[in-house]
């Protein structure tokens, strides 16, 4: 079983079912979802930290819509490390260590491998107007003043995704 872990914060529970229900629509990998609420709100969104309590499974956030299958994800997995994207960033993480990390201004302390490929986070923000990549496994809502649960999202491509998968409760 696969453990995957999505980082929330209360003001964000209008879509708590987003990114569960892109998962389990687009894997058939056997999985086990928790959401995860910190015990104190911290950093833009409130839950940046949550995902330094984890030391065994993915990490998500919430705002991500998953379209490839989680299990090509965990085939990222390291014994002993922090995997993340290519580029450093932790939205996305692959983890199976122990570590002494509790917050982003720690991650000194990760032992990372930074192999994820990009396609696995597309923030919406780089896309301007255009469609989203067909190559895209995960697809992520960065910009908090277009996030479409919110606001008004510029991009129509986006908005029919997001329509796709915000549809109520969580379906198990």
């Amino acid at each position: 079983m696969i453990p995957i872990y999505i980082g929330i914060a209360h003001r964000f529970d209008v879509i708590k079912s987003l990114t569960w229900n892109s998962i389990m629509e687009n894997s058939d990998a056997d999985v086990s979802v928790s959401l995860l609420y910190p015990a104190i709100e911290e950093g833009c969104t409130g839950f940046s930290n949550v995902r330094y309590q984890i030391e065994y499974g993915i990490y998500l956030d919430c705002d991500m819509i998953v379209l490839g299958d989680v299990a090509e994800l965990w085939a990222y997995r390291q014994p002993g490390k922090f995997v993340c994207l290519e580029d450093g960033s932790t939205e996305v993480a692959v983890i199976d260590c122990r570590h002494d990390c509790r917050n982003k201004h720690e991650q000194d302390k990760l032992p990372k491998a930074c192999t994820i490929p990009l396609t696995w986070n597309v923030e919406d923000y780089r896309l301007g107007q255009q469609p989203i990549p067909a190559d895209t496994k995960l697809f992520h809502f960065t910009d908090l003043k277009t996030q479409p649960w919110f606001y008004t999202h510029p991009n129509p491509h986006a908005v029919r995704l997001y329509q796709k998968y915000d549809l109520g409760p969580i379906r198990e």
